[in-house]
């Protein structure tokens, strides 16, 4: 009887009875703000293009809006593997925003994706629940990375965003831009900065 070797994957998940993974808990936002907060503000988005072949493109950015920086991430290297979706785009972007600024004593990263954070607190909350997801490795990264920025007590704010409407902050359109360059190819497929 074959066994799936998503089901057996053994990475690692948070600790629950760790003191950060229980303040994580605590602070993790039941309801997600939509307000701009202090600090480092980043927006996060991911892309999927079709091209002239009919061939899937994907592409994930960041914007800081607090300098303008973008932050281009490379497919490959992102998503870490050929099946590559929407989702996978959007968490990559996640992480990178993360592993970005993990010092930053405030730190604000606003999505248009509510399955993303919707994953994201179930890894917090109930990781076991994880244990067959595909995503188990990008979300466990995630969980990991936000414990080590509340092991320090820094304060990390994820915001839900609406997005393609007349309510969509300027930011949100800015990043869909950038990561929509990303996925047409009209930007080196690597991890770079610009300003």
């Amino acid at each position: 009887m074959a066994t799936s070797t998503v089901a057996c994957d053994t990475a690692s998940l948070a600790d629950l009875g760790s003191a950060a993974s229980q303040s994580l808990r605590a602070e993790f936002p039941a309801r997600l703000s939509k307000a701009h907060g202090k600090g480092r503000c980043l927006y996060v988005d991911g892309s999927k293009r079709e091209d002239e072949d009919g061939n899937m493109q994907l592409g994930a950015a960041t914007w800081d809006a607090n300098n303008g920086q973008v932050t281009y991430i490379d497919q490959s290297a992102a998503l870490g593997t050929p099946v590559g979706t929407i989702l996978r785009c959007e968490s990559s972007a996640i992480k990178t925003a993360l592993k970005l600024h993990p010092d930053e004593e405030e730190l604000h990263i606003y999505t248009d994706s509510l399955v993303s954070l919707y994953l994201i607190k179930r890894a917090i909350m109930d990781p076991k629940r994880l244990h067959v997801s595909k995503y188990r490795h990008m979300f466990a990264e995630i969980t990991e990375l936000l414990e080590m920025r509340s092991r320090k007590g820094l304060r990390t704010r994820l915001h839900k965003v609406k997005s393609h409407c007349s309510d969509t902050p300027a930011g949100n359109t800015t990043v869909d831009e950038h990561a929509g360059l990303i996925a047409k190819g009209l930007v080196s497929r690597r991890l770079q900065r610009t300003q």
